[in-house]
């Protein structure tokens, strides 16, 4: 929820824990307070009570969090799961010509620049297909 309200403008007083870690900026769009206690709590509030917000900041705060991050970062997990994937099925089925050609054992890191050359069968359909859904998501 704090990024919704802050999408809004609003300040937010959280947990500071997991994604409110990370999606509020602690005395710039919010306050996060360290310990699940009563005590704890009203000390975030009396913090909040004295800061002074920036409403356009904090809005600035929650576009950090859109579709673009968000298309940006599944088609990236998709990528590495692919190139795993890819790692994987050499390793298994055509490892011997992969040490052929590059005298070693396949890993993603060595597999990551030649990964455009590989054919589509090796790449995998899925996984193309999966990288073409997020990229279009949420376009009309």
């Amino acid at each position: 929820m704090p990024v919704e309200a802050q999408a809004a403008g609003v300040p937010v007083i959280a947990y500071g824990v997991g994604g409110a870690r990370e999606s509020v900026l602690d005395g710039r769009t919010g306050v996060l307070f360290a310990e699940q206690r009563p005590d704890s709590l009203a000390e975030a509030i009396e913090r909040f009570e004295r800061l002074e917000l920036d409403e356009r900041e904090i809005r600035e705060n929650a576009r950090r969090f859109g579709r673009a991050r968000f298309q940006q970062e599944m088609a990236a997990a998709i990528d590495t799961a692919c190139a795993a994937q890819v790692v994987r099925m050499i390793s298994t089925e055509q490892g011997a010509w992969w040490e052929t050609l590059f005298g070693t054992e396949p890993s993603r890191k060595r597999l990551a620049p030649v990964m455009p050359l590989l054919p589509t069968t090796i790449r995998s359909a899925s996984c193309s297909s999966a990288t073409s859904r997020i990229a279009s998501a949420g376009s009309p």
